[in-house]
């Protein structure tokens, strides 16, 4: 009896994880970086004050530290580094590779609102 308690707490105490096409909010960022290889990665980042979680085949990873890939045809470019911005994206996942340097990746992504600093 004691453990179901336990259990229920640990499981009321985390919050859910990002799901795809989910609405995250934060402060966007962009950040540039050299992969080992030499090349030059400038990624945009939304910053949440509060961490994300994702859960994949490689578990379950936390950050606030989001890259956030643009979909096709979309740019944060003209968004000024500073305001705060609403962004959907298609994935999340845990990042697998160099070129992903963030906590957590989401891919495909759009701007669906913001706050200009």
């Amino acid at each position: 009896m004691i453990g179901m308690g336990l259990l229920l707490t640990v499981l009321i105490g985390q919050e859910p994880c990002l799901v795809d096409g989910q609405r995250i909010r934060g402060e966007l960022r962009f950040v540039e970086t050299q992969h080992p290889n030499g090349t030059v990665i400038r990624s945009a980042f939304l910053v949440s004050p509060l961490p994300f979680c994702v859960e994949d085949e490689y578990g379950r990873t936390e950050g606030r530290w989001v890259q956030v890939s643009p979909a096709e045809g979309v740019s944060f470019a003209g968004i000024p580094p500073g305001s705060t911005i609403v962004v959907e994206a298609e994935l999340y996942f845990t990042p697998t590779t160099a070129w992903h340097i963030g906590d957590i990746v989401a891919l495909r992504s759009r701007v669906v609102g913001m706050e200009l600093q």
